[in-house]
């Protein structure tokens, strides 16, 4: 049976209530259930984030770039956590749409997100609206809104009836509107780009066949023309994805599915240039793959029985570099980055994602998380980090009325002075320093969140 394990997050989409955190230069902010918050040094250094004379966006797609990286290259973060400088909120008529994806920043400043109810935003450095997209169609099985990619002067994103939609980044206005699956899946998948073949990548499925097979995944990879729209190729999944982070290097795709399977296609013209074996569909993971700036493919799994694992391949060939086994689950993508010693390091928490509001288990069920800083060369731990132990059987912010269902950690972002930015389900969001693992500030959001810095 193909379809998302019973319990995992992403057979419990519907009515789920994750947020997002943002991570830039002078900003950290967080998109909380319906809220958005996020926090400047102070708010007339915003434009000092700007490259003078450039058009190139500083992290236009989730993990910071289409590699999946997750540095920045030249944008220090924020080290005091302390207060939120402006909060974002829906407009009473722009209900139920939670924020369930991650933000993307452009050569502005300005903040770019989605909500599950098909609203598409963009905000200004100081808080303020610049425009607001409905798309059309999110309700299942087509699928919501994914973390979208920034371009030049356009943002690429994929409405729920599965057609690729282009927008202005300046205005919001619709460029493009073409149809290439029957929908696209849900939960909190991002599109790809690759630069050399212009090319964008989204999730889909092309029957109500696949729907069924997948519930809220899709089952195929498919490589659309940035410019009409029209689609290159496709690829069908050995296994179905409701998380896929596609990675763009050296002339191929690289990507991981639920059950773990790695695959390397060629850009040009998707055919399988390798494909690692996962762990079968006794298996599930929310985990995705990065590349690293040495060209290894790291990726999160899980094995039988909620047990973690991270590997390290070779781009180009998938030889296995390393791997490494967790007593708990692997179920958000790794950060690579360089710490102050020069050393290259994978970064990444673990944990067992919490469950359901239930009254009945309170004091009975608790869970522990660590986030570790893994030698990308060797697999070797290099440093640890835990937040407190969280002692409710729900993420924080879960109710009954409102049912929060994230990952137990975002996907970790690193700023340019190697800083790690992560958020923990107990309802925190931590900056750590990136080569001694000791803590250096947090907010508490009270609430769990799903979206990845930026």
């Amino acid at each position: 049976e193909a379809d998302c394990p019973l319990g995992s997050r992403a057979a419990r989409i519907l009515r789920t209530v994750p947020c997002m955190m943002l991570a830039r230069s002078l900003l950290l902010g967080l998109l909380l259930c319906r809220t958005a918050a996020v926090r400047f040094r102070n708010a007339s250094d915003a434009a000092a984030v700007r490259v003078a004379g450039s058009s190139a966006h500083p992290w236009p797609a989730k993990n910071g770039n289409f590699k999946r990286t997750g540095q920045a290259q030249w944008a220090a973060g924020p080290t005091d956590l302390s207060e939120a400088a402006w909060v974002f909120e829906h407009e009473a008529n722009e209900a139920n749409g939670f924020f369930y994806q991650s933000p993307l920043i452009d050569s502005n400043g300005n903040a770019h997100f989605s909500a599950s109810n098909g609203m598409q935003y963009s905000v200004s450095p100081s808080g303020k609206v610049n425009w607001r997209v409905k798309l059309p169609a999110v309700n299942a099985p087509n699928g919501q809104p994914p973390t979208p990619v920034l371009h030049g002067s356009a943002l690429y994103t994929v409405d729920g009836q599965g057609s690729l939609v282009v927008l202005s980044l300046d205005s919001g206005k619709e460029l493009l509107r073409k149809r290439y699956a029957l929908g696209s899946g849900s939960d909190s998948w991002s599109m790809g780009f690759d630069e050399e073949t212009q090319t964008v990548f989204a999730l889909g499925f092309p029957t109500v066949d696949g729907f069924a097979a997948c519930g809220y995944g899709g089952t195929h990879l498919y490589a659309l023309d940035m410019h009409d729209g029209h689609i290159k190729w496709t690829y069908q999944l050995k296994k179905c994805n409701c998380n896929l982070m596609s990675s763009t290097v050296d002339g191929q795709v690289i990507f991981s599915d639920w059950v773990g399977n790695t695959y390397a296609l060629d850009v040009h013209t998707g055919k399988e240039l390798w494909v690692q074996p996962g762990y079968g569909d006794k298996s599930f993971t929310t985990g995705t793959a990065a590349v690293s700036e040495t060209g290894l493919v790291i990726t999160a799994a899980n094995r039988h029985e909620s047990k973690g694992v991270v590997k390290a391949f070779e781009v180009r060939t998938g030889k296995l570099r390393w791997e490494r086994f967790f007593a708990r689950e692997a179920n958000n993508a790794p950060a690579t980055y360089r710490d102050r010693n020069g050393r290259l390091l994978a970064v990444m928490g673990i944990a067992n994602n919490a469950g359901y509001p239930n009254p009945s288990l309170e004091g009975k069920v608790s869970f522990n998380g660590t986030v570790f800083a893994l030698d990308a060369e060797t697999g070797e731990t290099v440093w640890k980090f835990s937040p407190p132990e969280w002692k409710h059987p729900a993420c924080a912010g879960s109710t009954s009325e409102e049912i929060c269902l994230p990952d137990a950690f975002t996907n970790p972002s690193v700023d340019s002075k190697g800083t790690v930015f992560i958020g923990w389900m107990g309802g925190f969001v931590y900056a750590i320093d990136g080569t001694t693992g000791k803590g250096v500030s947090s907010w508490e959001t009270r609430s769990g969140m799903q979206g990845a810095p930026a």
